[in-house]
């Protein structure tokens, strides 16, 4: 049996979690490319243009995949708890997936405040395949497991960075789908290491899980909430922080507003559009590290 997962938006989260699940349950998993402005070209044809670059990259991923395999994973999740709250794009692309690609079976599990038990979504998951309460349970254990050891080593690989005096360090703050994608995040990680600077991630942290409150005491976006904790935790330690999001994110618009009125350190806000300009990206973040390495003050 092949699943295919697009590497895109939650596959950044859990990736981890998926790849040792499914193989666990005997099947081949099927991954689409990193983004390329191919995969954004076949995401804005599904897409109206007001939906975010993040969403059209994923429409993207899942275009590349249609047709490929026998199933294709799109989670459908709304909220982990009351005060766990995810981007109501996240709600909606399951059945998104389903309208656009009729002719694919899209796999998921679903997680909101009536099924909020991650572990049985994924036994039900499982047993939609066909497997046993019992072999995706335990596929299921091994998975989080994993996961749980792989994060607990980035986390520690992350804080080590701060060891090094010489290199001036910026805390990058974005959701991981942004991040880590080839098309938005990595060009920036690439430019900065480039030019001696150590680039430390917001959400690799195990600081205070309630450290957001310290910017916002009523935040009810999950992976919001995660990143802000970062900040409170490696804030003191830095020399500045990037701030990035794609075009037009709701939940980061106020976010970002609220961390540019309350961060003390340098901090600059990077807004990537599929138009986005890569020299012009570069200037910017030229001119924020040589503000970092003059000691300058703050920068919006």
């Amino acid at each position: 049996m092949k699943i295919g997962i697009p590497r895109s938006l939650l596959y950044h989260h859990y990736h981890d979690v998926w790849d040792v699940f499914f193989k666990e349950l005997g099947c081949e998993v099927i991954y689409s490319p990193k983004t390329t402005k191919s995969i954004l070209e076949k995401g804005k044809k599904h897409i109206v243009d007001e939906s975010c670059l993040s969403m059209k990259i994923h429409m993207g991923h899942v275009d590349y995949l249609s047709g490929t395999c026998d199933y294709i994973l799109v989670p459908y999740i709304d909220r982990y708890s009351k005060t766990d709250s995810l981007c109501a794009n996240f709600y909606g692309i399951y059945d998104l997936a389903k309208t656009l690609f009729p002719d694919d079976q899209i796999i998921h599990y679903h997680i909101d405040l009536k099924r909020s038990d991650v572990r049985q979504a994924y036994i039900e998951m499982g047993q939609e395949l066909g497997f046993s309460k019992t072999e995706a349970g335990d596929a299921y254990d091994k998975a989080k497991m994993s996961a749980d050891i792989l994060y607990e080593k980035a986390v520690e690989e992350n804080k080590k960075l701060l060891k090094n005096s010489e290199k001036i360090k910026i805390l990058l703050v974005g959701h991981l789908y942004n991040v880590y994608d080839d098309f938005v995040g990595n060009p920036i990680v690439s430019y900065l290491n480039k030019n001696n600077v150590d680039v430390l991630y917001a959400h690799l942290n195990d600081g205070d899980p309630k450290g957001y409150k310290k910017i916002s005491d009523s935040l009810y976006w999950k992976y919001n909430k995660e990143l802000l904790n970062g900040i409170v935790a490696y804030e003191k330690d830095v020399d500045g922080i990037i701030l990035l999001t794609t075009f037009p994110c709701g939940p980061d618009s106020l976010v970002n507003e609220l961390c540019l009125g309350k961060v003390i350190k340098p901090t600059i806000q990077l807004i990537i559009d599929e138009l986005n300009s890569g020299t012009g990206l570069e200037t910017r973040l030229e001119s924020f590290v040589d503000i970092l390495e003059q000691g300058q003050g703050d920068v919006s």
